[in-house]
């Protein structure tokens, strides 16, 4: 091609003329060909067209591969791949496909929960049998974590009811770890002081009535 832009003729031109000299020069060796082929034969052409539409196969499935690859690590998660491969490259496409699926799972799943969490909704969970390995792990860590939370706001509520309807509870004896263990302890205080604080009414209307008697009986 360079060759002939230097020479100002056509590529075809200049194979043409290559050509027709190796050809003289085998003739001069007496050596004769029943097949001399130049790079724009048909024959040549077919096998060039084999060898791009075999890269072709490699590298259109190579690079789709590479995109995703790319993309899922950056957040992008690309949808599933449905352009149709064959043999290995199949396989590598069901495996990202697979991948993709299972990552959409965790998000939505995730997603979910945080809504629900938002939302109040704390009985809400994820079925974790949607997830395998490491994803099924991250779900069992929130859903556990909703019921680290979920406990003690529930004991919370049914205490605060109980004293709101005049009966004071029995101390919590329930472990609480961090922050929910000083919402127990001042639950606990709070039950105690209104139970002395009870103790101490009762008494005073104890004496109360006794004095009150003594005086009516004098």
């Amino acid at each position: 091609m360079l060759k002939a832009r230097e020479e100002g003729v056509t590529p075809e031109a200049l194979v043409e003329r290559f050509g027709a000299e190796q050809r003289r020069d085998f003739a001069d060796f007496g050596i004769s060909l029943d097949n001399f082929h130049t790079t724009h034969s048909p024959e040549n052409r077919e096998v060039t067209e084999g060898i791009n539409a075999t890269l072709d196969a490699v590298i259109g499935p190579l690079n789709m591969a590479a995109e995703y690859i790319e993309r899922i690590p950056q957040g992008n998660i690309p949808a599933p791949v449905t352009d149709e491969y064959h043999g290995d490259f199949n396989e590598i496409k069901n495996n990202l496909n697979t991948c993709i699926t299972a990552i959409n799972a965790l998000i939505d799943d995730t997603n979910r929960l945080t809504q629900a969490a938002v939302a109040g909704q704390l009985g809400t969970r994820a079925d974790t049998a949607r997830h395998q390995g490491d994803f099924r792990t991250i779900i069992e860590g929130v859903n556990d974590t909703m019921d680290a939370v979920v406990g003690p706001l529930t004991i919370t509520a049914e205490y605060i009811e109980l004293i709101a309807q005049g009966t004071i509870p029995a101390p919590i004896t329930v472990d609480f770890n961090g922050d929910f263990n000083v919402l127990k302890h001042n639950l606990n205080t709070l039950s105690a002081r209104l139970r002395d604080m009870l103790t101490t009414l009762n008494d005073a209307a104890t004496n109360l009535s006794s004095a009150a008697t003594e005086i009516l009986s004098s």
